[in-house]
């Protein structure tokens, strides 16, 4: 595996872990199977890409991304407190209709961020001058080893870790 495809891999492990975190904390903790997390993921995705290529900036595309997340998961709210939808049918009505809210967000059905200033930009520019700095590779391969690493162990010593056992 290249190092190309590890980051490709991991970028996209990190954006769904994110969505799993979001459903776990409504099913485990507030005991709510929500579904809207489904569909505000990609809501964010398609806000951020229209205020980017609409040349803001993206920190602003992030915050307004958050932002259209709340409205998403305070509607599946409404829904379930104001209007009596059982809240499994409530988020799935909030998922559903995501999906045709994203379309006419972006105005077609795919939007290309090539070429566009992005915070994943900001953060390798910051890591080439690091790595420019220290003249290798190896301490950011190594750092990256190591909090992987250090994140298995521990989960391998939790009640919740990957061994299964109790």
């Amino acid at each position: 595996m290249t190092t190309y495809a590890l980051f490709g891999a991991m970028e996209q492990g990190f954006a769904y872990g994110l969505m799993v975190i979001g459903v776990y904390l409504t099913f485990r903790v507030l005991d709510f199977p929500d579904l809207t997390v489904d569909g505000s993921l990609p809501l964010g995705a398609a806000v951020s890409a229209v205020v980017i290529t609409s040349g803001y900036s993206p920190l602003l595309a992030i915050f307004l991304a958050a932002c259209a997340g709340f409205i998403a998961g305070a509607v599946t709210g409404i829904l379930n407190t104001k209007f009596k939808i059982l809240h499994l049918l409530a988020s799935i009505l909030t998922m559903i209709s995501l999906y045709s809210i994203n379309l006419r967000i972006m105005g077609r059905p795919n939007m290309a961020l090539l070429g566009q200033d992005t915070v994943v930009d900001w953060f390798m520019n910051f890591s080439g001058f690091v790595a420019y700095l220290f003249h290798t590779d190896f301490l950011w391969n190594h750092l990256l080893y190591r909090s992987v690493h250090t994140y298995l162990v521990s989960a391998h010593r939790t009640r919740s870790g990957f061994s299964g056992n109790r």
